[in-house]
């Protein structure tokens, strides 16, 4: 399991695909072939979510732990 405390996402207009790379103590991780939807909902959890992990065995980006009804807070 990695801790994700950045990312950096590019879309390319030419083929419709979108990859996200995701940075961390432990380095950077790419995801690449995203289509549009996969794209959209990965970026959304990664700007509204903290903390944020990725599984690279099982291609898993994730919340921890969060309080039910928790309004988020900047």
């Amino acid at each position: 399991m990695l801790s994700i405390t950045h990312y950096r996402a590019e879309w390319s207009f030419q083929t419709g695909t979108g990859r996200i790379f995701l940075v961390g103590p432990q380095g950077e991780h790419e995801i690449a072939g995203l289509d549009a939807m996969s794209f959209h909902a990965v970026v959304t959890l990664l700007r509204n979510e903290r903390p944020i992990q990725y599984d690279p065995e099982n291609q898993v980006v994730k919340t921890l732990n969060e309080i039910t009804g928790e309004e988020e807070m900047d």
